[in-house]
């Protein structure tokens, strides 16, 4: 559980500062809550950040092998990420509409966190890591003694 809760951590922040970055440069509020949401999926393929889930996130640990390596595929990157757009703007909407004047920093990083939790709750990440993380490899049969 203490891998989920830093893991939801981390989505919390990396939606909090891209948010921040994209939040100078589109100015309609629902274009830019769906650019951050289909940003932060798309993005994340990109710099890494889904590959190291695959080998080391707390859904993807539970099914995967100690001694494989995975990495993350894109076969539907584009379709997630319209997804994922939608889910931020609807719920970025409801939330921004609902508590008034707060900081916008704040609230996206508490929409990213408990983003993060409920897709483990209904196991959405389950099904990333069996259709999205490919084993690459495996090193047991590549260890030589020293």
């Amino acid at each position: 559980m203490k891998l989920l809760f830093l893991e939801s951590m981390f989505v919390g922040l990396y939606s909090a500062i891209l948010f921040n970055i994209l939040f100078y440069v589109i100015k309609n509020e629902y274009a830019l809550l769906f650019t951050l949401g289909f940003l932060k999926h798309y993005l994340s393929y990109y710099v890494g950040i889904q590959t190291f889930f695959c080998n080391h996130g707390y859904a993807c640990k539970k099914l995967s092998h100690s001694n494989n390596t995975y990495i993350a595929t894109n076969s539907n990157l584009f379709i997630e990420s319209l997804l994922e757009g939608l889910w931020f703007l609807t719920i970025g909407s409801i939330v921004f509409s609902s508590i008034g004047k707060v900081k916008p920093f704040i609230v996206m990083f508490f929409i990213g966190f408990f983003t993060h939790l409920l897709c483990e709750k209904i196991k959405i990440h389950k099904y990333f890591c069996r259709h999205n993380c490919i084993h690459l490899y495996t090193f047991a049969h590549l260890k030589r003694p020293l």
